[in-house]
């Protein structure tokens, strides 16, 4: 997660605490929204997803539960819901989950997560323990949809669903814990490259403690989370209308900003300039520092033997994520050479020197709009050079260890009237070469406003890459 979206997590759970399980939903919708056209999809999924689950009725009903809920499990249309009822008498617990077997060569990447040395980020996940107070909070019920099959059996001692999913693409899975006697269930996620039964056997040998006691959210809580959702929502509304109307208008050729020209960002109250010195296409790494790369072990494995990027497996989406097209993809390495300057803002500030590629379209009437058309790489393949569009490299990098590193590797501390020139290279496909803009971090989603009532969106802040 960027700096900029834990700033606006915090400020989300500033007046009221928001359940963890929302956090965590916020910060794995983050990880797959970010760098695309619609900057505001994080805000559009908080307001479809936790308005929907926390606009409740602020009367709460004790039922007889089987200990501290009953669970019925519904099925059908390749979906499964699982709706519960709570015992609203007992003191619900927060608990805390500690792992006594990892699958061989796993470490702890960080709390709840856990990953093999040469493949980091994607393992297994223990989700937040949902007690009765987050189910509540999620209106007693929990879906997973899109699925091929639920294994039912016992795991742990535990009811266990084992759930995998219809796509042939999507190899990931879950495995829900039910606990009724203690009243919480497990959610823990394996990635592609985790086999089912090291995923069994991990949740098999979890220790689940119950750390504290806690209580239901009250009514004037409730209340609270729900007004400031319905305010959440206007203004995701003025954020998509604000969208559709920078779509329709484009971007004229001329409102590029071009190679040699600096541009002046206001990053968190400091003036920062970004020029675009030069872009260079080439084929081979041979010969760059390995530790200039951000994670070299998610691009070694696509190197040959002269440094030069083998093929992935590129599907071509429809609006509603479906797969229309499956096709082996070339790629290519761009080299941007950027010099940024800061000009004001307070003494030795991190300043983030990244950026991301953003798709265009050139339009019958001569202007660029954003394409329709969304792709992705094949999960079971474990590409990740052009996730979130990102660069992958950056030369010249000061924080190259340990949290630094990987929270604030494309950071740098910089003082009024520091000066870097610096490199970033990226991934891009070959067919895509001539389509691609330069956003830099600083200025994600452009010169946005909203007052309330009205979101404007300038989207005259891309950097063309062509000479």
């Amino acid at each position: 997660m960027t700096k900029k979206e834990q700033e606006y997590l915090n400020g989300i759970n500033q007046d009221i605490q928001v359940p963890d399980i929302v956090l965590s939903k916020a910060n794995e919708a983050f990880t797959s929204i970010r760098g695309k056209k619609q900057k505001m999809s994080f805000k559009k999924w908080m307001v479809a997803g936790i308005v929907a689950v926390l606009m409740l009725s602020t009367t709460i009903v004790a039922v007889a539960a089987s200990g501290y809920f009953n669970k019925e499990t519904v099925e059908g249309n390749d979906a499964v819901t699982y709706q519960f009822e709570l015992d609203y008498e007992l003191i619900p617990g927060i608990f805390k989950a500690t792992p006594e077997y990892l699958p061989e060569g796993y470490v702890a990447q960080e709390e709840d997560k856990y990953c093999p040395e040469d493949n980091w980020g994607h393992g297994i996940s223990v989700l937040p323990i949902l007690n009765t107070v987050e189910l509540d909070l999620l209106n007693g019920e929990l879906s997973e949809s899109d699925i091929e099959n639920v294994e039912k059996t016992t795991i742990n001692g535990m009811e266990a669903h084992i759930i995998t999913y219809k796509s042939q693409y999507d190899e990931t899975k879950y495995i829900y814990l039910f606990n009724p006697t203690d009243g919480y269930v497990m959610q823990i996620f394996g990635d592609s490259n985790v086999p089912v039964d090291e995923l069994i056997k991990f949740a098999d040998h979890l220790v689940i403690e119950r750390v504290a006691d806690t209580s239901f959210a009250s009514a004037e809580e409730k209340a609270a989370i729900a007004e400031k959702e319905v305010l959440d929502e206007a203004s995701a509304r003025a954020y998509a209308e604000a969208i559709e109307a920078r779509n329709n208008a484009g971007i004229a050729p001329d409102e590029l900003i071009l190679i040699g020209q600096e541009t002046r960002f206001d990053y968190m109250d400091s003036d920062i300039g970004y020029t675009i010195e030069s872009t260079e296409y080439f084929d081979s790494i041979s010969g760059y520092d390995k530790n200039s790369f951000y994670d070299y072990s998610e691009v070694e494995p696509w190197l040959n033997e002269d440094g030069s990027l083998k093929p992935y497996t590129r599907l071509t989406m429809d609006n509603n994520g479906n797969v229309v097209n499956e096709e082996k993809m070339n790629q290519k390495f761009l080299a941007v050479k950027v010099k940024a300057i800061k000009y004001s803002g307070d003494s030795a500030e991190e300043i983030p020197l990244d950026a991301t590629l953003q798709r265009l379209v050139l339009r019958e009437d001569g202007r660029y709009t954003w394409p329709e058309t969304d792709y992705s790489s094949a999960p079971s393949e474990n590409y990740y050079l052009q996730t979130d569009n990102r660069c992958i490299y950056m030369s010249d990098a000061t924080n190259l260890e340990g949290e630094k590193r990987a929270h604030s590797f494309f950071w740098r501390s910089m003082s009024v009237g520091d000066e870097v020139e610096y490199t970033l290279i990226f991934v891009v496909d070959e067919d895509m070469m001539d389509s691609v803009v330069l956003e830099f971090n600083a200025n994600a989603g452009g010169g946005s406003s909203f007052d309330g009532t009205t979101a404007t969106i300038d989207p005259s802040t891309y950097f063309s890459i062509s000479k």
